[in-house]
């Protein structure tokens, strides 16, 4: 069945199935009951995670108050399913097993209860089952149990098959046989099991109780108070429930043994003697007419084919040196110990190795550079300045080098370019395409003009060489790399640079970088 109710998800959907039980018997019952429900939201997707819940068992559907309830925490859901046992925290009360209807109330993460409430089915009937210790009104000893039964196979001298393979595996030995047999291969007598026992610290029964009685585990006076605290029913009020629901009587009881055709004592031995089983006498005659060895003859045989005995294990194992597990272990810790070190030891050697690589090849580069006797564009600047440039405490040109420094910190020779510089790098390909200066423009310097504006000294806004009544411009650079001609060229293409004057100081531009 399906419930639905508004929760913090939009619309859950909660489809139950029957509560179930699992086979039990009167004297063992289960005292809890097992739950499988299915979770979905609004849209009939199966719910994934885990869920809060709180169930709650009712007298009636609409009861108000609720006669059981227990909250579960972290519940699974996988695609939908979850399974729970009720009762795991909470012992279920006895009003639940009382043998009547009772409904089941469910609430997922602290939202209302799912309406309607479920009906519970037979299930708690199995719980009240396990009061009963009586059948149609007889006890236990009015019928013939498997120890009674034992009891009159003994008595009339038959054995089990148990009993019949130890006489076979044993030869038929004598009592001496048997004494000698145990002192040769070794077995403890009743006081070195108990000093063994003492040595290795097992409680006695007196230890045993002290501890049971530090656990708090209840003593079986308390056990019957508890008991009675709980309403649990003794035999009178069983046998009172079951003349009350027309149980069977003994006479009733008899009639249905013998129609279902039960066998009694005298009947048991009739099947039996039909059946040519063996008693105890027949049996050992049996062994001996069939030759079975004794001790004498087993041991015999065991010398003849060289087994060995656990002394003669031990001394070969030592001989071999065989090594316990333990030993096993601590080697094959320290194995792992030492190769972790000595990876440890290969990882800082490669480390090493590749920082002189990284080395030598920033020695290729400078050597190349040097032999090509070019510059090398390193690129444009990460920083931005205006025309004025200011930077890192510096002023002009010192400035725009301390942005290049800044930009590329793994070369100290990082400074700003000149146009000489940037025509040669150009014209040798000294330069790196994938750094992006390429069409991007970027403030350079221009030679110091002076002699103009009545005499003063008129310059570059980035030399910072100018009065303040004059007007002062800067000069800008574009390198473009593999450009393509724009007139009738025919297609050409070459990295070409621009130099623009009379740029306004106030843009921010980066600058570009050399070594």
């Amino acid at each position: 069945m399906r419930h639905s109710r508004p929760t913090r998800w939009g619309q859950l959907a909660v489809i139950c199935a029957a509560l179930a039980a699992g086979n039990a018997q009167a004297q063992n019952i289960p005292q809890m009951l097992p739950y499988n429900g299915f979770l979905a939201d609004s849209n009939g997707q199966p719910v994934d995670g885990t869920i809060n819940l709180t169930v709650r068992i009712y007298e009636t559907s609409d009861a108000p108050n609720a006669i059981w309830q227990e909250a579960l925490q972290n519940v699974p859901v996988d695609t939908g399913y979850f399974r729970v046992d009720l009762g795991r925290i909470a012992p279920l009360a006895a009003d639940v097993a009382a043998g009547r209807t009772r409904y089941l109330g469910l609430s997922v993460n602290g939202d209302a209860e799912a309406q309607p409430r479920q009906a519970i089915g037979s299930v708690p009937y199995a719980l009240m089952a396990g009061d009963s210790a009586l059948l149609g009104g007889q006890p236990p000893q009015a019928f013939v149990s498997v120890d009674r039964l034992q009891a009159e196979l003994d008595g009339r001298g038959f054995v089990t098959r148990q009993e019949v393979e130890r006489l076979v595996g044993e030869g038929g030995l004598d009592e001496a046989a048997v004494n000698a047999l145990i002192d040769a291969r070794g077995y403890l007598s009743e006081d070195a099991i108990n000093a063994l026992m003492d040595a290795r610290g097992y409680l006695d029964q007196d230890a045993i109780q002290a501890l049971i009685d530090g656990a708090g585990h209840l003593t079986e006076a308390q056990v019957a108070a508890l008991i009675d605290a709980r309403g649990y029913l003794d035999q009178a009020a069983v046998q009172a429930l079951i003349q009350g629901a027309a149980g069977l009587d003994g006479d009733a009881v008899n009639a249905l043994i013998d129609a279902r055709g039960y066998l009694n004592a005298a009947a048991i031995q009739a099947l039996i003697d039909g059946a040519g089983h063996l008693n105890q006498a027949q049996v050992e005659a049996l062994i001996a007419a069939a030759g079975y060895l004794d001790g004498d003859a087993v041991n015999a045989l065991i010398d003849a084919r060289g087994y060995l005995n656990a002394d003669a294990v031990n001394a070969l194992i030592d001989a071999r040196g065989y090594i316990t597990r333990a030993e096993v272990q601590q080697l094959v810790a320290a194995g792992v110990a030492q190769a972790q070190g000595q990876v440890a030891q290969l990882q800082n050697t490669v480390n090493q190795l590749q920082n002189t690589v990284n080395q030598l090849q920033n020695t290729v580069n400078q050597i190349q550079q040097n032999a090509a006797g070019a510059p090398f564009i390193l690129g444009r600047s990460a920083q931005s300045s205006n025309g004025r440039l200011s930077f890192g405490g510096q002023n002009g040109m010192r400035a725009a080098t301390a942005m290049c420094q800044a930009s590329f910190p793994n070369d100290a020779t990082a400074h700003l370019c000149t146009f000489d510089e940037v025509g040669r790098a150009l014209a040798t390909g000294s330069y790196d395409a994938n750094n992006g200066f390429s069409g991007v423009t970027t403030w350079t310097v221009a030679p110091l003009v002076a002699g103009a504006f009545n005499g003063s000294k008129r310059n570059t806004c980035q030399n910072l060489m100018y009065n303040s009544g004059d007007a002062a411009t800067g000069t800008q650079m574009t390198v473009r790399l593999n450009d393509l001609s724009d007139g009738n060229g025919g297609g050409l293409r070459g990295d070409t640079f621009e130099v623009f004057a009379g740029r306004a100081c106030g843009n921010n531009l980066p600058v570009l970088c050399c070594r």
